[in-house]
Order: C-alpha cells, then structure tokens, then sequence
C-alpha cells in the first residue's frame, strides 16, 4: 500500500497548527537562552534538543539549523516591535500618559523577550556578527519607527525647545540606558517597573521632579 504523502502547513488543522506554533516557541525561547548565557559559537542543535528533552532528530522537525531557529526568534521579536506602535495612542491625554501607553508595551515586549534581546547583544558582539550570511537585529527600524511616533503624536509645544526628532532620540538614549544596565548588571526586577524613572529622566533630568511645592 502507498504511503499518504505527508500534508504541507496550510492542510493541517488548526489546533494542530497551534500545537506547532507552540512548540516552535519553546524552541525560540530555550535557544534564545542559551546563546544569551553560553554564546552563539557554544550552543549547538545537541544542546537545545537536550534542554527540550527532545532527541536531535525531533528539533530537526521543526528547524533544520540553530541558524534556522536564531532567524525565526529575529523575525518574531521584530514584528512584536512593530506591534508595539500599531495601537493608536490614548486619545486627549497628556503627554506623559501617552508616552507611558507606549514605554509599557515596549517594556512588557523586552521583559518576555529578555534572552532573545541578550541573544541578539551577544551575537553582536561576537566574531560571529562579522559574517555575510548572519541575521542579526537591526535596532535602527525601532529608533526609526519611536522617531516617526514623536513627529506624529507630539506637539513641539509639549518638548519646550526641543524639536520632535531631538525629543525622540533624547527618549531612545534614556531608555536605552535602563535596558543595558538592566542586562549587563544582570538586574532580575522587571523593565516594566522602570516605566516612571524612564519618564521621569526624559520630563526631569537626572535631578528628577522639583518637589519643593509639595513639601512646603
């Protein structure tokens, strides 16, 4: 009798389709932890189908290279990116509270993506960024898009004497602040409880709010 011919991913159902979906997550998040904590050139398909309790032959299923797996993480963690701007801002609130609408979703995204975006530094870092044929996070699509919301969403009149642009990429360097130390110093809190200092050094200073009427 003939072997049925095996179906594509478009045949299977949906709850099998979710079943993989899933799967395949576990596998983004146990590689991205990996290379975030071991390097990119220690890891290898062993180590992962290891960790999974899989047996190499399984992961290959379901990737056919680490290389394969670094790629799909990369693509996943850049269109939650572009997500984070997709939801329209809070309408006739200030600008402190939309900005924290937006600074929220993007902390939540980078602490349930912490290893990958640890992932994605490391491999930066690495000889291995030097080659042709490596993916590797492009965060100018992220500053490019934070800039395209400042010019969309804030009035000049909001940022004193900044312009929207110098506003944005003020905001880019404060936050990016917080996210290395957050991971170079190894810091286990939340991203996302760092929302108020954020916002407190872009609106502030590093001196932070002038309380003196409050304590009067």
């Amino acid at each position: 009798m003939a072997k049925k011919s095996a179906k594509s991913p478009d045949q299977l159902p949906e709850y099998r389709k979710r079943a993989i979906e899933r799967v395949r997550e576990d596998i983004m998040t146990v590689a991205a932890r990996l290379l975030a904590t071991s390097g990119h050139r220690a890891v290898s398909m062993q180590d992962i189908a290891a960790e999974l309790g899989f047996t190499p032959s399984a992961l290959y299923v379901y990737f056919d290279s680490k290389q394969a797996i670094f790629t799909e993480l990369l693509q996943t963690v850049e269109a939650e990116l572009r997500q984070v701007f997709e939801e329209p801002a809070p309408a006739g609130a200030d600008l402190r509270t939309r900005l924290r609408a937006l600074l929220e979703r993007q902390l939540e995204l980078t602490d349930r993506r912490r290893y990958a975006f640890m992932a994605f530094v490391e491999l930066k870092a690495s000889c291995d960024s030097g080659r042709s044929d490596e993916a590797r996070f492009d965060e100018t699509a992220y500053f490019r898009s934070l800039v395209e919301w400042f010019r969309a969403e804030v009035n000049p009149a909001e940022v004193g004497e900044l312009s929207p642009d110098d506003a944005a990429w003020l905001f880019i360097g404060i936050c990016n602040g917080f996210f290395m130390r957050w991971m170079f110093e190894a810091q286990t809190g939340r991203m996302a409880d760092q929302a108020d200092a954020i916002l407190d050094r872009f609106f502030y200073g590093v001196s932070g709010p002038d309380r003196r009427e409050g304590s009067k």
